[in-house]
């Protein structure tokens, strides 16, 4: 893997790419840091001599937007855990926790626990470090997010290992994602999120392209989960990862879409010609997802199984909706 390059830019990491596509968007972003395997820490383009020819005038720097994935350099604030993933298509989670070491979870995904696990309600992130009114403010922005005001922690309190273990609302995959290696966050649709290493931060993610919001299926507010540890999300049937590179675009039904790293753009686009709209029977419109970065999308979403249930039944799922 040593001739696979990474690029930091703008605080986001970019990657696995080889070394003429590193050398591409090198030129293009003069500013950025590189790191492949056998390097101890990340490197300055223009110090890399694989990537010669940069132009850099280090007077220039911008050091403000050191990208997070040089978290090398400072503490974790994320707890270290470990974790097994139990089932196939039915899964459920079980997480091990050292000493004083912690998650958070949504309300109601808890199974079962050692008896030394703590278990607490709190209101903000588990990582608010204000005061009251600012615990407040997380909570009530991880409310837009479409999650609940309050947060279950549950801490190790014994000197020895203890497990912990949750489930997800309905049937699917828990994907496990490491944010450190996905530059710091990731965007990933509402009540997406399973649990987390203490100390990652939910919020909301803004679409600010009008029509994305409208039509985009997710509406305006997404997720966005923030940090430097493990998170768990959860999907329904199989959940497939893809890997885009810079410039590189994929079509995807709006509701199959379970999250995608901030690098990549997200826009909508018509679901083919006018027949297709009408009577294809996918709607009017896609998402259209644009590299660099991971795409993961889900083969069974939530809504299709409810849609699908309320058929079996002989039940039109839009009038149990507008009686809610």
């Amino acid at each position: 893997m040593s001739n696979f390059w990474y690029l930091g830019i703008n605080g986001n990491k970019i990657g696995p790419m080889e070394e003429a596509q590193a050398k591409a968007m090198a030129k293009e972003h003069p500013k950025a840091l590189a790191w492949r395997q056998g390097f101890e820490q990340w490197r300055p383009v223009h110090e890399v001599h694989e990537l010669a020819g940069i132009v850099y005038d280090p007077g220039q720097a911008d050091t403000s937007q050191v990208p997070l994935m040089s978290m090398e350099t400072r503490p974790a604030e994320a707890h270290d855990i470990e974790f097994r993933v139990f089932g196939h298509d039915l899964q459920f989670l079980e997480i091990f926790l050292d000493r004083s070491k912690g998650v958070i979870a949504q309300p109601g995904a808890f199974v079962y626990k050692d008896s030394a696990v703590k278990m607490e309600a709190i209101v903000g992130s588990g990582r608010s470090r204000g005061g009251f009114l600012s615990k407040i403010f997380a909570a009530s922005r991880r409310v837009i997010a479409g999650e609940r005001f309050f947060l279950t922690t549950f801490t190790n309190t014994s000197a020895n290992k203890s497990k912990i273990a949750f489930g997800p609302p309905y049937p699917g995959r828990i994907m496990p994602i490491n944010l450190k290696q996905s530059g710091g966050s990731i965007i990933c649709q509402r009540s997406a999120f399973l649990c987390a290493a203490r100390g990652i931060k939910i919020d909301f993610f803004f679409q600010r392209k009008l029509a994305v919001a409208i039509f985009g299926g997710e509406g305006f507010i997404m997720q966005k989960l923030i940090g430097d540890g493990l998170v768990f999300v959860h999907a329904g049937g199989m959940i497939k990862e893809f890997v885009l590179r810079p410039g590189e675009t994929m079509d995807v039904e709006t509701g199959s879409l379970v999250g995608f790293e901030t690098t990549v753009s997200f826009d909508i686009a018509f679901a083919g010609g006018l027949k297709a709209q009408m009577f294809a029977g996918e709607g009017f419109f896609i998402s259209r997802m644009t590299g660099p970065g991971r795409v993961w999308i889900q083969s069974m979403p939530f809504n299709h199984i409810v849609k699908e249930f309320f058929k079996v039944l002989g039940i039109d799922a839009r009038k149990i909706s507008r009686l809610r």
